[in-house]
């Protein structure tokens, strides 16, 4: 009965690492998701701001007034 005792703390010793393995295997690939994603999120906004601009830029441009005359030195008539 002793050696079936000794067998049996050897499996659970044998499994208690196995398992210790996986978490921080799991641990490790959570934090490389974390990453990830935080990599992912600033590549977005930083397409987004540049969707932004582009659309900005490609505006039709618009004409505040038309000068008619030159009034003086520092003066013009505008229609």
């Amino acid at each position: 009965m002793n050696d079936t005792e000794g067998s049996s703390s050897r499996v659970k010793s044998y499994m208690g690492s196995k398992v210790e393995a996986l978490e921080a295997i799991i641990r490790e690939k959570q934090q490389n998701v974390n990453r990830l994603e935080a990599q992912r999120n600033e590549l977005n906004t930083s397409v987004r701001q540049l969707r932004e601009e582009l659309q900005l830029l490609l505006e039709p441009c618009s004409s505040v007034g038309e000068v008619v005359k030159p009034m003086g030195e520092n003066r013009v008539l505008v229609k």
